[in-house]
């Protein structure tokens, strides 16, 4: 079974130019962005989870940005498939940073911009140490590929291309067998970076329902990029927790971050508009109740134990 997807009528396209001014956080952020750590000290805090130090370990690994309560975590493995489809468990949402041509490329304005959602992530996201998450939650977390033996610099001079660009094809493969083309053809030739968030501890859905969100942002200007990840990094309502409504709260999040930029710039065809895309029961959802019950019956048929 293939995954079902929505793209929103509500985004907005925008050339990114060094300079803009950043866009403010939300009100219910929980950190200072001028007050994040820009040290060395956020690199010595690394945990290494599961895979040993020996130099035959180190081969691939994953960094762990998670918003409340722990250092960043690396994950090493020989096998780069187990880091992304066994992911540490324990986390409420797993969101997956893959870069995209523009990385692979690397002309300096798409450079650039990939440069500044790490430095972002590393930064604001990393200045959550020693806060404790709530009784009974579970912080959400960004997963990086890197490579293991480049931890000491900077997140954006860690970063495995190689290992993102197999977990974009076998997304878009997946993407291909479910019907779905165009978004698949975006991850493949799209500037990127990308952001695929999951329930799940795994970037490919153990079902067709099983809930993902896709963000593209290629289109979108770097200025925008510590709202967004904030809009990521921020609670959950206690309500939507551990189910696909954690997710639809952060995509409300990213959609009003554009919604004014939208007006300003008038009419744009959905092609152009679309950049986050709602897959699975999550999608379903979204486009109404009665074909919401559909799939959950056709599914629960077929044994899904996640419908």
């Amino acid at each position: 079974m293939g995954w079902n997807v929505r793209a929103p009528d509500e985004a907005a396209s925008s050339t990114p130019t060094v300079g803009r001014t950043p866009v403010a956080l939300a009100q219910g952020s929980r950190r200072d962005p001028e007050a994040t750590p820009l040290g060395l000290d956020r690199h010595v805090r690394v945990v290494v989870d599961r895979g040993a130090l020996a130099e035959e370990q180190l081969s691939h690994g994953m960094r762990y940005f998670p918003s409340t309560g722990f250092d960043a975590r690396l994950d090493t493995a020989m096998a780069l498939n187990r880091l992304y489809e066994e992911a540490i468990p324990g986390f409420g949402v797993y969101t997956f940073v893959l870069v995209g041509q523009g990385f692979t490329n690397r002309s300096d304005e798409e450079a650039w911009r990939h440069r500044e959602l790490f430095r972002v992530i590393e930064t604001y996201v990393s200045s959550a140490h020693g806060e404790r998450p709530p009784e009974g939650t579970r912080p959400h977390a960004f997963l990086v590929p890197v490579d293991p033996e480049s931890v000491s610099r900077a997140l954006s001079e860690q970063i495995a291309s190689e290992l993102s660009d197999v977990m974009r094809a076998e997304l878009g493969h997946h993407l291909r067998r479910g019907g779905q083309g165009q978004l698949a053809r975006r991850l493949e030739q799209g500037a990127g970076p990308f952001l695929v968030a999951s329930l799940e501890p795994r970037l490919l859905p153990t079902s067709a329902a099983a809930p993902r969100l896709v963000a593209d942002l290629s289109q979108i200007g770097p200025e925008y990029f510590l709202a967004i990840v904030d809009a990521y990094d921020r609670p959950i309502p206690a309500e939507a927790r551990g189910r696909s409504e954690g997710l639809a709260s952060i995509r409300e999040r990213l959609l009003a971050l554009l919604t004014t930029r939208m007006s300003q710039r008038g009419a744009q065809s959905v092609s152009e508009k679309a950049w986050i895309f709602m897959l699975g029961r999550f999608a379903v959802q979204l486009a109404g109740p009665p074909r919401f019950h559909l799939v959950r019956r056709r599914a629960r048929q077929a044994g899904d134990p996640n419908a």
